[in-house]
């Protein structure tokens, strides 16, 4: 009891923190954002599938002691507001292509949550080189590790399977045509794997199609063992190769591409603090380029907000997107999205798996995700093509409630949010210079999936809040143990600064034209000190509703009233002899 109670604490853990344990153990100082982003896709896809983690009140009681104490390790929310039915959450990504160059350390992103997650990782090389060197590696670390090789023995194999049947985090090393042999899959589909890595994925191009035939027999393999989680790593990122990792080891089935670095100069990130989030919604959609992608929290978000949005654009190339959509309902929406120009998608993070559209000019979120890793993923639809794109993050009265990193980053006024994003990622380690790692920016490629490569600035033209006539509402040091794998950071690699260059292709805050007040503040406010006691608050609500400059409904008049009123900017008269008019409080 007391240890399911132990394996239950550590469920309850932020991904950040089952890093941070797991850096903790291994002695590790230090991750690269694109690292940090593919192990948490990997936990988060874990958890997501029901996988448990190692118990890590034994082995590093005061790391998880203080974990449960922080109210905001074990939980980001906004107070006080009821949760969608239907709301979506990021959960990961359990199927990814990872794209990094040789020596960027991809073996720290598959061995540190093959410690965290309580079922055997499975990882597959192509050479008996790799796999003697790697199992000298993790033994040196303390890894509990199997190798499964051709020539050995039925004795051999017996102690193997002993090792398999203890549930435990083992690692298990193999190359692909030892897993043809019919008891060996069989000894693997008992051990219940819960992660399988294919390393030097792009063998299955190469090799596959000439003297390697058991690499195109991989995905019939991974299909008999359901693993929940499947990784591949390659340092090649061609089309054509891409697509053979595709075909042969996803059978075609959706799949998420990564590509380092997280640090791309194109996209530009902004904020726009708006007490009318439809509302600053329609007036961006107006205004900014397209295609375009609107993320939301839950499925109902976004089959609401596509249809008002079609009809206050007066546009039919507007559609939404969804995990419970059928099969062929999101082919043909995906199908439209890939060839439209113009068109924007209302979608859930479920958007992205098996979509690969480099052209997305604008992506703005409704809703903030709770993890940095989901908004720099998400964000990272955009420009993909290395053209400038934008980010804009749509901050309201409720997200004031946030805890977690992100309510620093909704909360920021004067730091570069492409800085401050990565530094975020990186939990807060690191230098601006160390942040960039060596992993230049890889063009997109590939058609088998969705590129994650979060980045920040390179934008476009800053956007006008729509006001009353006039301008009524505009007013640690690395050491050698981080990689697993021969590495070498040269100053060129590491050259790039992390903040913007403060012109008007940057971050809104460096470039200047970020609002540090919601964006229908000062002409509301202007119209009540110019026009004391002369409105009731639904004559108000009714005016702002009458300009067509505004754009506004009048219960999103009314809304903006009530939460200038609930933070003190604007009053009802409480003089009993005068009408009940609004009044400006300064």
């Amino acid at each position: 009891m007391a240890e399911e109670h132990s394996i239950a604490a550590s469920n309850t853990l932020s991904s950040e923190t089952l890093i941070s344990a797991g850096l903790a153990e291994s002695g590790i100082s230090y991750l690269f954002p694109y690292q940090r982003l593919v192990i948490t896709n990997i936990l988060e896809a874990a958890r997501s599938a029901g996988i448990p983690f190692i118990n890590l009140e034994q082995t590093l009681p005061q790391i998880i002691d203080i974990a449960l104490q922080d109210e905001s390790e074990r939980e980001f929310h906004i107070d006080g507001v009821p949760p969608d039915s239907d709301q979506e959450v990021w959960s990961g990504y359990g199927r990814q292509i990872v794209i990094l160059p040789t020596g960027a350390g991809k073996s720290l992103c598959f061995q540190l949550p093959a410690r965290l997650i309580d079922r055997p990782t499975l990882v597959i090389f192509p050479i008996l080189a790799l796999m003697a060197d790697q199992e000298r590696r993790l033994r040196a670390q303390g890894s509990r590790v199997v190798v499964l090789r051709g020539s050995q023995t039925t004795e051999e194999r017996e102690a193997i399977a002993s090792v398999l049947r203890l549930p435990s985090n083992t690692l298990i090393i193999a190359n692909p045509e030892v897993l043809k042999t019919r008891q060996v899959r069989d000894m693997l589909g008992q051990a219940r794997i819960g992660h399988v890595v294919i390393d030097e994925a792009h063998c299955v191009s190469q090799w596959g199609e000439s003297f390697r035939p058991a690499y195109l027999e991989l995905g019939e393999i991974l299909a008999e063992l359901k693993p929940p989680l499947l990784t591949a790593f390659t340092a090649t990122a061609s089309p054509e190769v891409l697509e053979k990792i595709g075909r042969y080891i996803f059978n075609d089935g959706d799949v998420h591409i990564v590509m380092g670095n997280p640090d791309r100069p194109n996209i530009s990130y902004r904020l726009v603090r708006t007490l009318a989030k439809e509302a600053a919604l329609r007036q961006l959609l107006a205004t900014l380029p397209r295609p375009a992608i609107v993320f939301c929290g839950s499925r109902s978000r976004t089959e609401q907000l596509a249809r008002a949005l079609r009809y206050a654009l007066h546009s039919r190339e507007i559609y939404f997107y969804h995990a419970g959509l059928e099969r062929e309902e999101k082919k043909t929406v995906e199908e439209w999205f890939f060839k439209s120009s113009t068109g924007i998608l209302v979608a859930t993070c479920a958007y992205g798996m098996g979509v690969d559209k480099a052209d997305i000019r604008t992506v703005i979120h409704f809703d903030c995700p709770n993890l940095v890793e989901a908004y720099l993923q998400e964000s990272g639809r955009g420009g993909r093509d290395g053209k400038p794109a934008t980010a804009t993050l749509l901050w309201g009265p409720e997200d004031e409630e946030r805890t977690g990193p992100l309510a620093e980053y909704g909360r920021n006024r004067d730091r570069c949010r492409r800085e401050l994003l990565l530094t975020l990622l990186t939990g807060g380690r690191g230098s601006r210079t160390e942040l960039t790692g060596t992993v230049g920016a890889v063009g997109a490629g590939g058609t088998a999936g969705a590129v994650c490569t979060a980045g920040a600035v390179g934008g476009t033209e800053t956007v006008g809040a729509a006001g009353l006539p006039g301008d009524a509402l505009n007013g640690t040091s690395r050491t050698e143990a981080e990689m697993i794998e021969p590495a070498t950071y040269t100053g060129a690699g590491m050259s790039e600064p992390v903040t913007c260059t403060g012109d008007e292709h940057s971050c809104d805050i460096c470039s200047g034209t970020a609002k540090h007040f919601w964006r229908e503040k000062p002409g509301i406010t202007r119209l009540i000190q110019q026009n004391p006691r002369y409105f009731t608050l639904a004559e108000a609500a009714s005016h702002l509703a009458s300009q067509p400059a505004l754009d506004l409904s009048r219960d999103e008049g009314r809304q903006i009233l009530l939460s200038l009123i609930e933070e003190g900017t604007i009053r009802e008269s409480r003089c009993p002899l005068q009408r009940k008019g609004l009044v400006a409080t300064g």
